[in-house]
């Protein structure tokens, strides 16, 4: 057996002080119609560490919108998630949910990473999405001000 000590090859592919939560979308609509959009600006980007998606603008009304309205989880489901997850967060210190936003990183879409193209492909065809966002460290957001 080989002799090397650590994480898959993924584990350290990642930021280690980045913010992780998965965002899960359902994009059938009730009537049965076109599926829903998600609303989100992106552009591909690829760097020696990581290949992404990056959010440039979350659009209003779209399902990625209406997912960062919705309400609180319940800190049993909070805990539940979190243990399921891997300990991507669902919320963040104060306990709100998580949200997506400007500068955040799609860095993988229904356990597919490494390849932006086939992200593209896979949020074009799946009804079902489920994305794990990552936020670079010192990503703070206009809106709240820290005391």
């Amino acid at each position: 057996g080989g002799g090397r000590a650590g994480g898959g090859p993924q584990e350290r592919s990642f930021i280690p002080d980045a913010t992780m939560f998965y965002v899960e979308i359902d994009r059938q609509q009730p009537s049965g119609g076109e599926l829903g959009r998600l609303g989100l600006d992106t552009r591909p980007v690829l760097s020696e560490v990581v290949a992404a998606l990056c959010v440039e603008r979350v659009q209003p009304a779209g399902l990625v919108d209406a997912w960062n309205q919705r309400p609180p989880p319940s800190a049993a489901a909070t805990a539940e998630a979190a243990d399921r997850r891997h300990g991507a967060a669902v919320v963040d210190q104060r306990g709100r949910p998580q949200r997506v936003r400007r500068g955040d990183f799609i860095v993988e879409v229904n356990g597919l990473q490494g390849s932006t193209e086939g992200m593209y492909e896979v949020i074009a065809r799946e009804t079902s999405l489920r994305l794990l966002i990552m936020r670079l460290p010192g990503q703070r957001s206009r809106t709240s001000r820290s005391r």
